[in-house]
């Protein structure tokens, strides 16, 4: 299995992407953690719940008050999320549909093809050697709300 955390893969404007710091909040975060804006703007954490703005995603361990660097959740980088064992990615139903991050156990955040409540995330593809509608099995993802969203979907 090529991806065992949720990882940075591609910028859809070709090219590499930037890596971004940030000083961890009231939990401690683990690599592959999506990151979310803690209680003040300056410190960040995992995600705890839907419908949140996300910031990136933690490419280090930290302790509280450490430092975590991050690939931003800008609208052209493309992640790799591994699927809820139950909801699998099918390429079939579920390319350019949004969907929920569904766990947010800290280094292990899966997403769930079939539930798009809160649309959270937009499903662009297969992860490159992942078997199509497999359990388990990793999409390729864009976030939908980042703080630099509102800038593109107007």
């Amino acid at each position: 299995m090529q991806y065992t955390d949720i990882v940075w893969v591609k910028n859809l404007l070709g090219g590499s992407t930037i890596e971004m710091e940030g000083t961890v909040g009231a939990t401690a975060v683990k690599k592959g953690d999506i990151l979310i804006a803690g209680a003040t703007a300056e410190v960040l954490i995992p995600m705890i719940a839907v419908d949140t703005v996300v910031v990136g995603v933690a490419t280090n361990d930290a302790a509280v008050g450490g430092t975590v660097n991050y690939t931003p959740a800008f609208p052209w980088n493309v992640f790799a999320i591994r699927t809820a064992t139950a909801t699998p990615y099918d390429d079939s139903a579920d390319k350019f549909t949004c969907c929920d991050v569904v766990d947010f156990t800290s280094g292990a955040m899966e997403i769930n093809p079939e539930d798009g409540t809160a649309s959270d995330v937009l499903l662009y593809g297969l992860a490159d050697g992942e078997t199509d509608d497999t359990a388990d099995n990793v999409a390729l993802c864009i976030f939908t709300e980042t703080p630099w969203s509102a800038e593109w979907k107007n």
